[in-house]
């Protein structure tokens, strides 16, 4: 679970950063992103907690009500 998990954080790390890393995404994407993210984190069974933790250990400064 964790390999799966981790190609998609570097996916959408990848996709949606600016040439210094910093994460850009426009008001519009945010809705889509937020149900992609929610499904997939349903999809293996992870809370916005769990999730969290996970996206700190790969360096990303994220909380759980930012998950939200």
């Amino acid at each position: 679970m964790r390999q799966k998990t981790g190609n998609i954080l570097h996916y959408m790390h990848k996709k949606f950063s600016d040439s210094r890393g910093v994460v850009k995404v426009d008001f519009e994407y945010d809705c889509l992103i937020g149900n992609n993210i929610k499904r997939l984190r349903e999809e293996r069974g992870l809370t916005q907690e769990q999730l969290a933790a996970r996206l700190q250990t790969y360096g990303l400064d994220i909380t759980r009500s930012g998950l939200s």
